[in-house]
Order: C-alpha cells, then sequence, then structure tokens
C-alpha cells in the first residue's frame, strides 16, 4: 500500500490542524471539566471527516487536478479512482459515528453542526466546487466552524465565550481569503474546467486584492481578541508573528497575482500563520 500517497490524499496534515481547532474549542469552553469520551470525539470525529472529504474531493475533481495539481495521487495513477471513493465514504461514516456519540453527553448542537458541515462538504466536493465563491464561502466555514463544534462538545451554544466568536470569525475571514488565492493560483484550470471563481470571472489582480482585504480584517479581528483572552500579553506576543507572517502573504500575492509561484507561496504562509494563530489563542486561553 503506498502509504505517502494516501496521507498525500487525505490531506492528513490538514485533519490533524482541525482535530487542534476542536480540541481548542473544547478546551478553552469547558467549565465543567473535560470526560474522555469528549477527547476521542474531539479527535477522531474532525480527523476521519477530514480525510473522507478531501478524499472525495480529489476522487470528483480528477479531471481539474490533472492541469491544476499534477502531483496528485489519482492524477499519477498511484492510489485508483475506486479505492478513494471508497476510503472517503468508510472515513465519512467512521467519522459521523465518532460524532454522533456526542448524544451521550446530551451535546445535541454539536451532532447538528457536524451533520451540516459534513452535508456541505459532500455537496461541495460533488458539484457545489463549480460555483467558485460559495464553494469558497462553504470550505472557509467548515474550516472555521471546527472552533465551534469543539465548544458545543462542552457548553450549550449561548454559553461559548466570546474569545471563541471571535477565532470563529478570524479563521473564517483569514481562509476565505487563502481560498481567493487558490482561485487565482488555478486560473488556467478553472477557467477550463468552468469553476466560476473570483479569478476565472474578475480576473486575479481583482481576486488578490479581495483575498488581501479578507486577510487585513482577520489579523484585525485576531488583534481584537486580545481584550478577551485569559492572558492578553501571552497571546500579542504569540500573535505577532502570525501578524508578521500574514502581512508577508498579502505582500507576496500582491507583487504578481498572475504568477502561480506567488501565489501558491502566500497560500503557504498563511497556513503557516494561521497554525501560529490557533497557537497564540490556545496558550491564552487555557
Amino acid at each position: 500500500m503506498p502509504l505517502k500517497a494516501y496521507i498525500r490524499l487525505t490531506r492528513l496534515d490538514h485533519g490533524l490542524l482541525s482535530v487542534v481547532g476542536v480540541l481548542a474549542g473544547l478546551l478553552t469552553n469547558c467549565s465543567n471539566g473535560v470526560t474522555m469520551l469528549q477527547i476521542v470525539i474531539a479527535i477522531t470525529a474532525p480527523l476521519f471527516i477530514e480525510m473522507g472529504l478531501f478524499a472525495l474531493n480529489d476522487y470528483f475533481n480528477i479531471e481539474e487536478d490533472r492541469i491544476n495539481a499534477p502531483d496528485r495521487p489519482l492524477v499519477r495513477g498511484e492510489i485508483s479512482p475506486k479505492s478513494a471513493l471508497l476510503l472517503g465514504v468508510l472515513s465519512l461514516i467512521l467519522g459521523y459515528i465518532a460524532a454522533l456519540l456526542a448524544i451521550l453527553e446530551n451535546r445535541l448542537f454539536s451532532v447538528l453542526l457536524i451533520t451540516l458541515i459534513v452535508a456541505i462538504g459532500v455537496l461541495y466536493d460533488m458539484k457545489v466546487k463549480t460555483f467558485g465563491f460559495i464553494g469558497n464561502i462553504i470550505v472557509s466555514f467548515s474550516t472555521a466552524s471546527t472552533f465551534i463544534y469543539g465548544a458545543l462538545l462542552a457548553e450549550d451554544i449561548t454559553n461559548i465565550n466570546v474569545a471563541t466568536w471571535i477565532i470563529f470569525i478570524t479563521a473564517f475571514l483569514s481562509c476565505l481569503g487563502r481560498e481567493i488565492l487558490k482561485g487565482a493560483r488555478d486560473y488556467l484550470g478553472d477557467k477550463k474546467a468552468g469553476i466560476l471563481t473570483l479569478a476565472v470571472k474578475y480576473g486575479t489582480h481583482q481576486a488578490v486584492t479581495i483575498s488581501s482585504i479578507l486577510i487585513a480584517l482577520a489579523v484585525l479581528g485576531a488583534l481584537v481578541n486580545i481584550f478577551y483572552v485569559k492572558r492578553p500579553l501571552v497571546y500579542f506576543a504569540l500573535l505577532v508573528p502570525a501578524v508578521a507572517l500574514f502581512a508577508i502573504s498579502i505582500t507576496v500575492s500582491l507583487k504578481d497575482p498572475d504568477n502561480v509561484e506567488y501565489t501558491e507561496k502566500a497560500r503557504k504562509y498563511t497556513l503557516y500563520a494561521m497554525s501560529l494563530g490557533l497557537i497564540a489563542f490556545l496558550a491564552s486561553m487555557i
């Protein structure tokens, strides 16, 4: 079994990052302590669901990936489409079963949220991705919702702390900016595949400008959270390098929006910045 190919297919690194996001939401909202079942759900549900959605994404978008991502396992023939489909479906089933265990903790809202995420995620993979910006919103909402999902494993929706809601908003904005950057990077392939991204509809320059504005708004939101986290100085100290990376990302992407290498580099900087922001949030709240 080509293990490395399956890791690339399921984007295991993204799954692990989702787990950290869910754990962050859980651990920063657990006023009555955390149970072992909650920990198990927080780890297994987002990991397997993320793996499943990414596998299905590659299955349904193999033709597009021949242009935009020729190194993907399905395009290279390292994994068969049938295997990717089977892995995607099984992973989603396992993840959703794990999520249903929250019923034993009387956390029905968490089940409703994860049901919504799975439903829109599958729709995105199958069709909605071709709608461009709507697909960007779905991906960004699903990514940012990891914090709210984790919080719902511990508290009712009315008891989620303000800091968690703010990091949800900042994660949504930064992820949306990152997805629009992806559209600029994949302009040629998306145009050929009929995917109506902002870059395809309005041009890469306009798309990158919108992306930069969204990322800048995310940075402002993150700075506002200084007033709501438990340890403001710790948060600020760890947030500074994240802000710097976001600034570099904006600078690089605006340098030449038509340059695929620049837009991809900018996307990587945003991922590093989001990871640092997550660390800052955790360190300042636990």
